[in-house]
Order: structure tokens, then sequence, then C-alpha cells
């Protein structure tokens, strides 16, 4: 698991500010778990009606992936979901972190969420066509209880992959080699998971406009999680990722 800069502030759950425990995995974990409940209960309808079920390449991957080392079956989308809460379980544990919680805290991580959410919507604006298209699948050509799974679940496994996992595998490997600055080891982070988040979305397919959006998108984000933890970031990006489609459902 990757380390958190918030590790001076482990002590008590009492005595730790909003900024420590809003970015401790646990956290997370409660803020998260709605919208993980929901693309898990939409998926369970998806698949119990036969009809199509759309997902995300970080989605697809995954589950690919718990299926290659046998802890998957073809079809069981609903491990995407459990494999998030493991991940975030097994964080928390080895962390040490305290299970104290305050309840005013998930409040405030939406809001402070809805603020950093505004430089990714005005950028959006600009340099996003609209329909959706920068998903994968494009959210214009899919009904609305798959367009609510990719964004949701895009946003979910996307900053697991690109974000939680890729700061472990940097972290770990320069931590290995030497004791590298944390400044260090952020700015090779923050730069290897901008290029991947921009490789994952295909930019020779995509128009220049659309790539610039991934890079500084990614760039954004992959700055966001040292600083504020895998909770924000994916609140973040979920806003990001529902404002297309109101903008499908305002035009009918």
């Amino acid at each position: 698991m990757p380390p958190h800069p918030d590790n001076r502030g482990r002590g008590s759950g009492s005595r730790a500010t909003y900024r420590v425990r809003s970015r401790r995995p646990l956290m997370a974990l409660v803020f998260l778990a709605p919208l993980i409940l929901v693309v898990e209960i939409l998926l369970a309808r998806l698949v119990a009606t036969d009809r199509v079920v759309a997902l995300n390449r970080a989605h697809e991957w995954l589950l690919g992936t718990l299926e290659r080392i046998g802890l998957a079956t073809p079809g069981g989308v609903a491990l995407g979901g459990l494999a998030i809460v493991a991940t975030l379980l097994g964080w928390h544990g080895l962390r040490r972190d305290p299970w104290r919680l305050r309840l005013l805290d998930p409040p405030k991580m939406l809001l402070e969420c809805v603020v950093l959410a505004l430089p990714l919507v005005l950028l959006g604006a600009v340099l996003a066509p609209p329909g959706g298209v920068l998903s994968s699948p494009p959210l214009a050509a899919l009904d609305m209880p798959n367009r609510i799974v990719v964004a949701l679940g895009g946003a979910l496994h996307e900053e697991l992959l690109f974000r939680v996992g890729l700061l472990g595998l940097v972290h770990g490997v320069l931590v290995s080699l030497g004791r590298a600055p944390r400044l260090a080891r952020d700015v090779v982070f923050i730069v290897g998971s901008t290029a991947a988040f921009a490789w994952y979305h295909d930019p020779g397919s995509l128009a220049v406009a659309a790539t610039s959006y991934h890079l500084l998108a990614g760039a954004y984000l992959a700055g966001l999680l040292p600083l504020r933890g895998y909770g924000i970031v994916v609140g973040v990006h979920v806003l990001a990722n529902v404002l297309p489609i109101l903008q499908l459902a305002a035009s009918g």
C-alpha cells in the first residue's frame, strides 16, 4: 500500500485534524461506500435482466486480473467493488490508523470535492467535446444505468489503478533504491501517473483538445492524491464524470 503524507498525525483520532482524518483509507471507504453500493446494485440489476453491461477499461482490467489469479470467475462484476473495499481495509490495517470516525467529516469531504472539482469542470467546458465522448465507452451510446456505472465506476477504478496503485509502486521502488526525498517521489509519481492516464485514454484516437484535457486532468488528480487522499480524489473525479450525464439528460 502507498505511504501517506499524514504519517506524523496518526495519533488519536480525536486529536487528528480534518485534513489528516479525511486522507485516511477508512474515511475514504466510509465516504465512497454509497458510490460503490450504487455501482454494484446497478450492475446486479443489469446482469439479472440480461442487459448489456458497459464497463470502463480500468474496471475490465481489474476483473481480468482477478480472473487470471483465480479470485474471480467470468461475469463476476461485483468483485470490482469488493476489491476496492478490501484494498482500503488492508491499507487501513497496515497503517494502524484508529477506527474512530467523525460524523461531520463526510459532508465536509463532499463540500471540499465540489470546490476542488471546479477546475476540472472549467477545463472540461473548454476542452472536452459534448456528449461524454471522452469516456470509454462513450456515454451518449449508453442507457442511463450504464452511464452511471461507467461514470462512477470509472472514477473508483481509474483512481485505484492510476493513482493509488502507481503511487505505491513508485514510492516502493524509489525507497528500495535509496532514501529519495518525498518531494522527488511525488514528482516522479505525478509525471508517471499523468502519462499513464493519458495513454489509457488512447490519445492517438482523440483530438488535440481531448488529449490535452486528459493530460491536464490526470496531472491535477495525481497532484491531489498525496495531498488529499483517495476519497477526495475519487469524489472530484466523480463530479467531473457526472457533469456530462447531466448535460445529456438535459438535452433529452
